[in-house]
């Protein structure tokens, strides 16, 4: 999926190339200056386009593990009450302190939600 990457107008400068070279045609020295430049100018933006992406896969990675109500509801989209009818079907929450906080596992949440008995 290397055309993915190029947009078309590289692709075609880059495929006039590739068929001089394979007709054994000589590349005057101002071509090939033209497809150094570019050819750098295109990893540099691949480069920035890599280190964005990994930079939002740290972020994700980064999540916290436990979630408290509030932030649960925040993040899934859903009320407190949404949140009660699943404690109630038997989602596994933590709550460290007799009335303390109650803190629910992503995990735990993201699957309780995906069985069919909860549906």
């Amino acid at each position: 999926m290397l055309i993915t990457f190029l947009d078309f107008t590289t692709f075609f400068f880059v495929h006039k190339v590739i068929k001089n070279i394979i007709t054994q045609k000589t590349m005057k020295n101002s071509e090939i200056r033209k497809l150094k430049v570019h050819t750098i100018n295109r990893l540099n933006k691949f480069s920035k386009k890599q280190k964005e992406l990994e930079l939002l896969l740290l972020k994700q990675n980064n999540k916290k593990e436990f979630l408290t109500v509030k932030q649960l509801c925040e993040e899934f989209n859903i009320s407190r009450k949404t949140f009660d009818r699943m404690r109630d079907k038997g989602l596994k929450v933590l709550q460290p302190k007799r009335n303390g906080k109650i803190l629910v596992k992503r995990d735990d949440f993201i699957n309780f939600g995906s069985q069919k008995s909860y549906l």
